[in-house]
């Protein structure tokens, strides 16, 4: 079951740079190490699409939509992510393309 992902260079970019801290962070326990494996899969799927995009990226083609296609399994882990995530946002740009993000996952996983 796949889930298509529709966001624009800026939600991208937001997303990316939200959860890049996720790269310094180490399991201990077996269950942690399963579920920190799952969102550095998904992070690198992000990360690689984001890194694509950067270089094609010019002014006129900011509003334009990115296809991401992501497992169930993965969109869910997406979803939980900014979740805990959006918590700590102080920026309130970032936490409203956080929550619009958060929203359209929602709706795609229901």
């Amino acid at each position: 079951m796949n889930i298509q992902l529709k966001l624009t260079n800026e939600s991208l970019t937001t997303i990316t740079s939200l959860l890049y801290p996720i790269y310094n962070t180490k399991a201990v326990e077996r269950r942690e190490k399963r579920m920190l494996s799952l969102c550095l899969d998904v992070v690198n799927k992000l990360d690689s699409k984001f890194r694509s995009i950067k270089v094609k990226t010019d002014l006129f083609s900011l509003k334009h939509r990115v296809t991401i296609n992501l497992k169930f399994h993965e969109a869910d882990a997406l979803e939980l992510l900014l979740l805990q995530e959006i918590k700590n946002v102080t920026n309130k740009d970032v936490a409203r393309i956080t929550q619009k993000v958060i929203d359209e996952l929602n709706q795609k996983l229901a």
